[in-house]
């Protein structure tokens, strides 16, 4: 069950590797930040599964993470779910085993209810194994952490009252 205006920035990957690791790093950023109440941070690894039912409890979300779409590195990708076709992606728009948009398809599939969704993510140059990000995905981090702070304060903005 949500609460009514609950967010959740969900960053997900795995630091270990390379440019995987731009959405626990851009969470870890976050936290620095004074946030309104009803927005979550979360660092969401490479939960998989899990992380259909940690969105079911929000009433939106800002899932970040590094998105591999077949174009260079080191790019900002700003969309919302609904905007994707997931199935032209295969089972791989992630770099994790069970990704987002497994996740995603999953859901649907099951009928299950999920938040609106945005995704914010940078196209990975570096993905062997080995801590830090690239060059390019160093360099976009704070057009990235400029962009979810940018939706967070339109999702607040747009938030009904509960007075």
């Amino acid at each position: 069950m949500s609460s009514q205006g609950r967010i959740l920035v969900l960053g997900v990957g795995n630091e270990l590797y390379g440019d995987d690791g731009v959405g626990p790093r851009a969470v870890a950023t976050l936290l620095e930040d004074t946030l309104p109440d009803g927005i979550d941070l979360m660092d969401g690894a490479t939960r998989g599964l899990d992380l259909l039912y940690t969105l079911q409890d929000y009433d939106r979300a800002i899932v970040i993470d590094a998105v591999c779409d077949g174009g260079e590195g080191g790019r900002l990708l700003d969309f919302d779910l609904e905007e994707v076709d997931l199935r032209g992606y295969g089972p791989q728009i992630s770099l994790h085993d069970l990704d987002l948009g497994s996740v995603i398809l999953l859901a649907r599939t099951l009928g299950e209810e999920l938040p609106p969704i945005r995704v914010l993510g940078l196209t990975p140059s570096k993905t062997e194994p080995g801590p830090g990000l690239s060059p390019e995905c160093e360099k976009m981090m704070p057009e990235l952490l400029a962009r979810v702070r940018m939706h967070l304060a339109e999702f607040v903005e747009t938030e009904p009252s509960t007075c």
